[in-house]
């Protein structure tokens, strides 16, 4: 090859180019070697790359040096970290190998460094990431889970093994619908599709089975971790709401109860909000108003019995609700020719009306 044009190809590489000798003294480097570290060439000749090598890459340095001098090897590779002029370090990923002459005697090393610094802080800053994820993960009460694209395990967090019971290595091929109650999954099944199809976050509650055998209930967010617009992982960000279920199932069954008995006894009971809305109407009452439920539910009582409506059963409605006081008394309506024993209670943002007829009482007490 022709010397100008060689010379010219070693000046204009971006990568660096050096040459050494073998005790590691520069003999040669292009300008991209020289920009690398930050010093004039003139700065450079003669200086060994120990001058220039972060202190606690030296020593892997010199066993890859004797290496390829001593024969066992022919070329290397390594990452390492060199010393800038101003002070910073600098990453390379450096290829040495040997120049021979035509008699095959060693003439030099030479070695060629790819600047990898960018790389290295994208990965430092990932690693540091990693740490913050694991340091919140590790230490939160919420269930934090990542899954692979197939929809299994990938991480959990400890407050998940505590949860279910099982160590990491006991769910490690699993994923939750291998545990979710068999009812749940289709709502698994169907909320994991729309978080990857739709990039949205879905929030949903099923019942996970614990390694004892039992089943927990879990409620979940669960959102697509995304790279260059694909999928790559899902994250779960789960709660025990196993507590609250049971109070919510408690609540359920004490309502069904209470509208049990409500349905049964023989005095109309009526809810009315703020407004006076009926907001609950039993059977009896249906009997007595001679309304169909329809007819009364979520309207106010004035607009949908007005005859029956008086004035003074108005006043008394008020006064409940200023007071927080329960009233009771006795009314006579003139369109039903009937009187009427009315108790009202107070509750939050609500009056409760029980009502009886007592007409039948009133004519054989007063003949």
């Amino acid at each position: 090859m022709d010397t100008t044009l060689f010379n010219a190809m070693f000046q204009k590489s971006a990568i660096s180019i050096v040459f050494t000798r073998l005790d590691g003294r520069f003999l040669y480097m292009n300008e991209a070697f020289s920009k690398f570290l930050g010093y004039k060439k003139e700065e450079l000749i003669n200086e060994t790359y120990k001058s220039f090598t972060h202190e606690d890459d030296i020593e892997e340095t010199e066993r890859k040096i004797e290496a390829l001098i001593s024969g066992r090897i022919n070329n290397y590779q390594l990452e390492k970290r060199f010393v800038h002029k101003s002070g910073h370090i600098v990453w390379g990923m450096v290829s040495v190998s040997l120049i021979h002459d035509q008699s095959s005697s060693v003439l030099y090393m030479m070695g060629q460094i790819e600047n990898i610094t960018e790389k290295k802080q994208v990965e430092a800053k990932l690693v540091e990431s990693e740490r913050r994820f694991r340091l919140i993960a590790e230490n939160s009460s919420d269930r934090i889970i990542i899954l692979t694209q197939e929809g299994k395990y990938d991480y959990v967090s400890p407050a998940l093994t505590d949860h279910l019971g099982y160590e990491n290595n006991e769910l490690k091929g699993l994923g939750p619908l291998d545990l979710i109650y068999v009812d749940d999954k289709p709502i698994f099944e169907k909320a994991l599709r729309k978080v990857i199809d739709s990039n949205v976050t879905v929030s949903i509650s099923y019942r996970i089975q614990h390694k004892e055998g039992y089943y927990r209930w879990s409620e979940t967010n669960i959102k697509s971790i995304k790279k260059d617009d694909d999928c790559k992982e899902i994250l779960l960000i789960s709660r025990d709401i196993s507590e609250r279920k049971k109070i919510e199932e408690k609540l359920h069954d004490s309502i069904e109860r209470i509208h049990i008995i409500l349905e049964s006894i023989s005095d109309g009971f009526v809810a009315l909000d703020n407004e006076a809305r009926f907001i609950y109407v039993n059977r009896a009452a249906v009997s007595l108003l001679n309304k169909s439920r329809d007819k009364l539910l979520g309207y106010k009582c004035m607009d949908v019995l007005p005859e029956f409506i008086t004035t003074e059963l108005l006043q008394y409605y008020e006064s409940v609700k200023a007071q927080n006081v329960a009233v009771k008394f006795e009314i006579y309506s003139e369109l039903l020719d009937a009187t009427f024993a009315v108790r009202m209670y107070p509750m939050k943002d609500i009056v409760s009306v029980y009502f009886l007829d007592i007409t039948e009482q009133k004519r054989w007490k007063y003949g």
